[in-house]
């Protein structure tokens, strides 16, 4: 078992709807026990005065611990605002299982979320697009939301863990929403992850801000890695990494308008960090709070930007196709400040398409 665990110990790898309680006193005492052995360690000839200072040292640490003052926090921050028990109303079963129950309590807190960073960063005037509207979102976008939560739910093991309507999931998410809001204000950073950006406009800042955060983000992965063969899941979650790159991103790797949203991002790699730790956790609801501002900010556009909507509006005869072929047969627009011009394909390799790039 890991800190801070929040799942039923008689939970197995393919027992999917299982029953999980919340962080009770017991599993707080079960904490305490966990966190005393993993603060004690072989020290092997080392000589006594070092013996010594690490037992202090474990010892004092222990005590940081262990206070009543940190368990109560502890206890705080993961109880969940409704239970993740079945709902029953009147005695009649209205939600099968618990599973269900957690995967709603995601749905809904990730809807709250997104209208309140919605209305924060149009308040606040920080970046967005102003064409947005919750309207559109729901219209338009929330059934893709609701497949984006179930697969990141499925994949990020979240069945197996408490429900997420906890502070601290939640606080991460906003965290996570704070910080995304806050980059909008340094200008080296509004660039995208494209190869056109990368190769023709990013910056020498943005460079050496990717070279800093890297080792953060290596250091992540490295601590997963060493965490799944502890636990003898190497494979299976190595297996599991290729299935979703082989699903949801090599299909886009050979497209020119490939553009790597910062919502696309935080889902793809978010759901991979499901180990049950409390610094796995941190990460996943780090990377669902990117997901929620992507969205609210800006919308879910499409992975392929432009190319996606040109083929879907071809493919589906929408009239309004003749406008832009007429327009670029009879051009009017030297004349004229709302005007139609061709789209060039981007090329990253010499920096052409100035008129449009992913």
């Amino acid at each position: 078992m890991n800190d801070y665990d929040l799942v039923a110990t008689t939970d197995p790898e393919d027992e999917l709807f299982n029953d999980t309680e919340g962080l009770t006193d017991k599993q707080i005492n079960n904490d305490v026990e966990r966190t005393d052995s993993l603060l004690h360690y072989p020290t092997g000839d080392d000589n006594d005065d070092d013996e010594n200072g690490d037992a202090e040292s474990q010892s004092l640490l222990h005590e940081i611990v262990t206070t009543p003052s940190m368990l109560s926090l502890t206890k705080l921050l993961h109880s969940t605002l409704l239970p993740d028990e079945p709902m029953h109303y009147l005695n009649v079963r209205l939600v099968e299982s618990p599973a269900i129950v957690k995967f709603l309590k995601f749905i809904t807190a990730t809807a709250l979320l997104i209208v309140v960073v919605y209305h924060l960063v149009r308040i606040m005037d920080y970046e967005h697009n102003p064409h947005l509207q919750l309207s559109d979102l729901y219209t338009f976008e929330s059934n893709l939301i609701v497949q984006d939560a179930l697969v990141y739910f499925m994949v990020g093991r979240l069945y197996k863990q408490q429900g997420i309507d906890h502070l601290a999931w939640i606080g991460w998410c906003l965290a996570a929403n704070v910080f995304s809001i806050n980059l909008t204000r340094f200008q080296f950073l509004q660039h995208a992850f494209t190869l056109y950006e990368i190769h023709c406009r990013w910056p020498w800042q943005l460079f050496a801000f990717v070279l800093l955060a890297a080792p953060i983000v290596v250091g992540l992965i490295l601590m997963h890695v060493h965490k799944a063969f502890q636990e003898r899941v190497f494979f299976v979650k190595l297996m599991e990494l290729i299935l979703c790159i082989t699903l949801f991103l090599v299909p886009y790797l050979s497209s020119e308008y490939l553009h790597m949203h910062h919502w696309y991002l935080g889902w793809l790699i978010g759901m991979h960090f499901n180990v049950d730790v409390w610094w796995s956790r941190a990460a996943m609801a780090w990377c669902w709070g990117l997901y929620v501002n992507g969205i609210a900010a800006y919308g879910r556009d499409p992975v392929l930007t432009c190319g996606y909507s040109y083929w879907l509006s071809a493919h589906m005869r929408c009239p309004y196709l003749n406008c832009y072929l007429d327009e670029l047969e009879n051009p009017t627009w030297l004349n004229d400040t709302d005007h139609v011009e061709p789209m060039i394909n981007p090329d990253w390799r010499n920096c052409s398409a100035d008129s449009y790039h992913p």
